[in-house]
């Protein structure tokens, strides 16, 4: 809530936290709202329009979960979200992030020594892990991105925590990487708690497990209605159609409960994501909204004039 959000122009350039990732998105989904009215465009098929909260980070896609949970009849989805008017998102790299905390009774480094150590724990889950080969296709990540612990030098440590990110474009390939991280981590514990035979002691190390966020994977063909409406939508601007990598965004949440989804460009060119200084150069951006416009109504139809290429799921 401290962020500055005021907005500066320089350079044919509007800078601003937030400018364009996803001020932009709902400044398009607007004006697809503004134009259907101005004009008294009537759809052949139903159209919602709206905004989320929560898509990113500890967010966890909060906001699209929760439409997708009260709004089961939906047929398709379109989120706005990256820039490129030429683009299509159309599969969901899932993710799931958990930090292991391990709690021992720690003591004096000299004269406690031989109690099991947290961070030794910890250094033996991450040796483990950095060990594992996770497979190629489909493509599975793993990274150990945080490790803390301990206070001082001449004490043994009595907590350490790892904050593990783990993803996959397939459900069933994360879901097996969370269990051999998971039993990873378990050996590590036994194995600091057998060096020293603490196993059964009051000394013993355990850990716990804290999942933090979880975003569902997700895909389809790229010959589903929606990813086909959107190239042709972007053709027939006289742009070159391209299929994006998979990535993480709202679609997530509709692609993992069956849902056809796409996320397309706003148009313009987006600079510093995610950072103070994110800028939006708008030169063409009206591609955005014109390709986003088109493939709405190439999937919903315009009454009287063409029919709906989106089918009932």
């Amino acid at each position: 809530m401290e962020t500055d959000v005021t907005v500066t122009y320089k350079n044919n350039k509007y800078y601003g936290a937030g400018i364009y990732d996803d001020a932009r998105g709902l400044a398009v989904v607007i004006s697809i709202a503004a134009v259907l009215n101005k004009f008294n465009i009537e759809l052949d098929a139903s159209l919602m329009i709206g905004a989320t909260v929560g898509e990113e980070g500890p967010g966890n896609l909060r906001g699209a979960k929760y439409f997708f949970k009260t709004h089961p009849e939906v047929d398709a989805f379109i989120s706005v979200d990256i820039d490129a008017p030429n683009e299509v998102i159309y599969r969901a790299t899932g993710s799931l992030r958990y930090i292991y905390t391990f709690n021992g009774s720690g003591g004096h480094s000299y004269s406690d020594f031989g109690r099991p150590s947290a961070v030794h724990a910890a250094a033996r889950a991450i040796t483990h892990i950095a060990n594992l080969t996770p497979p190629t296709n489909p493509k599975t990540t793993f990274n150990v991105g945080v490790m803390n612990g301990g206070t001082i030098p001449t004490a043994i440590a009595e907590e350490a925590m790892i904050y593990v990110d783990m993803r996959s474009i397939d459900a069933n390939a994360l879901t097996l990487l969370h269990s051999q991280i998971t039993n990873l981590v378990a050996q590590a514990v036994d194995e600091e708690n057998e060096h020293w035979s603490m196993t059964d002691s009051p000394f013993a190390i355990n850990v716990m497990s804290e999942l933090k966020g979880d975003r569902p994977a997700g895909s389809q063909s790229d010959t589903a209605i929606p990813v086909l409406a959107a190239m042709n939508a972007a053709r027939s601007l006289g742009l070159t159609p391209r299929l994006s990598e998979p990535a993480s965004t709202d679609i997530n949440a509709p692609l993992s409960i069956g849902v056809p989804a796409i996320a397309i460009g706003g148009g313009g060119k987006a600079y510093d994501e995610h950072s103070t200084n994110e800028s939006f150069d708008p030169t063409d951006s009206h591609l955005g909204p014109q390709r986003v416009l088109l493939t709405v109504l190439t999937l919903l139809g315009i009454k009287g004039v063409t029919t709906a290429t989106l089918t009932k799921r």
